[in-house]
């Protein structure tokens, strides 16, 4: 292994990190327009909660791309999931 090839995949992998930490910065007001409007429109208390579940459960890139319906869909999926069944 030459010397030159770590040091090029660690910059690589940090720039990746850095490009999406510089993401999340840019879209940030976006994203909590979309979880404002989407909590506000079926009645879900608990913005945080449901922000963080739903990127967790998407990623936030499709989070930001995906329109009301679609999240919906995907909140109700895991609503659906996380209710105990008897």
């Amino acid at each position: 292994d030459e010397p030159w090839f770590a040091e090029a995949v660690s910059t690589v992998s940090l720039d990746l990190a850095k490009a999406e930490e510089t993401l999340m910065a840019f879209t940030k007001d976006a994203a909590e327009f979309k979880i404002e409007a989407f909590c506000e429109a079926n009645g879900v208390s608990d913005k945080s909660k449901a922000y963080d579940d739903l990127i967790e459960n998407m990623g936030y890139n499709k989070f930001l791309e995906s329109s009301p319906a679609q999240l919906k869909k995907a909140y109700e999926k895991m609503m659906a999931k996380a209710e105990p069944k008897e």
